[in-house]
């Protein structure tokens, strides 16, 4: 399901506002990966976070991890993640990585009114006008009044550059 609303809503209003928040949080993980000399990262996993939480990177070309401090993933090939069986490993996980920053699909969510935080609406902020958010059906998510559902064909044109 696509719903689309308007910069200037209500709805579209607290939707910028989470977007100003995203920008923070993605500005916080870049000074830390710049501090290690991450290229780049995965985020967490978990269904409760919609934004934020690095656990896997991977390091610039030619970075030689401290293994006292990363170890190489067994889940991602070529990632690497803190290593928490050195004490200088716990250490910078419990004072960086650990309070990194991140937005709850409930903070997410209650930019609509919606109060679950199990699953997650999307968004889409490329149309200078109108603000796109996305629900699976199956999630019976119930719009405020200012957001139109619209069909993914219109969907396409307002977010979706051709070429």
């Amino acid at each position: 399901m696509y719903h689309i609303t308007k910069h200037t809503s209500e709805t579209g209003k607290k939707l910028l506002h989470l977007r100003n928040r995203i920008r923070g949080v993605r500005k916080v993980e870049q000074a830390l990966a710049d501090k290690y000399q991450i290229h780049k990262w995965r985020e967490s996993g978990d269904p409760f976070i919609a934004v934020g939480r690095m656990v896997s990177f991977v390091f610039k070309e030619g970075v030689i991890p401290d293994p006292e401090l990363f170890r190489k993933s067994s889940k991602h090939d070529g990632n690497y993640v803190v290593n928490l069986k050195y004490k200088e490993g716990k250490k910078i996980y419990r004072e960086e990585f650990d309070t990194l920053p991140y937005i709850s699909c409930r903070d997410v969510n209650a930019c609509i009114g919606w109060k679950e935080d199990l699953g997650c609406v999307g968004w889409n902020f490329s149309n200078k006008e109108y603000i796109a958010i996305k629900s699976n059906e199956e999630l019976e998510t119930v719009f405020p009044e200012d957001c139109e559902e619209i069909t993914l064909t219109k969907y396409r044109e307002l977010f979706i550059k051709q070429e």
